[in-house]
């Protein structure tokens, strides 16, 4: 079967299946209607540009709940950011007016304050981290693309990925949801792994990126 063919299927499929997806992707997320459809309609498109580089899939609803949540995440984290940002500039405005009436203040008053500052300053280390752990990954996506082929690097990065998220997958569920054998995922994933190791570009990237 042709990548143009898969593509259709899967296409096809969602067509099918719309609520379905929908209701999966909902039920394992915190809803946000601001951003909810616009993430689904992304997956779409990623999953068949990802089709169409080479990536066969055998069980379609398992595989467009990883990558619409996967997707999802990212979004929402990006969303959360934001808010949080405007939160900060709202706090310091308040906590910067204050702290020039510090005299006039109890002590509570004053603890809150300080306590306001350092929960800020906690989570802009944090959202610093990051930033430049999705910047790391971002690097070794690219060039993964470069030297292994497409539908090779997405197993592994979706692997990466869910792995840094916490969340994990096993070798086993992998090769359910591609159609590889467990012994191809194995191969694959130990092969990127080692090559991650040693190329020398990655490692300089992760040496800046992450100090």
């Amino acid at each position: 079967m042709s990548n143009e063919q898969h593509a259709r299927e899967f296409l096809e499929y969602v067509a099918k299946n719309e609520k379905k997806l929908k209701k999966n992707l909902r039920k394992n997320i915190t809803y946000n209607p601001e951003f909810f459809d616009d993430v689904f309609q992304d997956t779409i498109l990623k999953v068949h540009d990802s089709i169409m580089r080479g990536t066969v899939i055998s069980d379609f609803e398992k595989y467009f709940f990883i990558a619409s949540k996967f997707q999802y995440i990212n979004v929402d984290n990006k969303h959360k950011k934001h808010m949080k940002q405007n939160d900060s500039e709202i706090l310091y405005r308040i906590s910067h007016g204050m702290e020039n009436n510090k005299n006039n203040m109890s002590d509570d008053g004053k603890r809150l304050i300080n306590e306001t500052i350092e929960n800020d300053n906690e989570w802009k280390e944090k959202e610093d981290k990051n930033n430049r752990i999705n910047d790391l990954f971002k690097f070794i996506s690219k060039r993964l693309n470069e030297v292994f082929t497409p539908a090779e690097a997405d197993i592994y990065l979706i692997y990466y990925r869910l792995k840094s998220e916490k969340q994990g997958i096993s070798y086993e569920k992998m090769a359910r949801i591609t159609g590889r054998s467990f012994s191809e995922i194995s191969q694959i994933i130990q092969k990127i792994k080692a090559y991650i190791r040693k190329d020398e570009e990655i490692n300089e990237y992760k040496k800046k990126i992450l100090k």
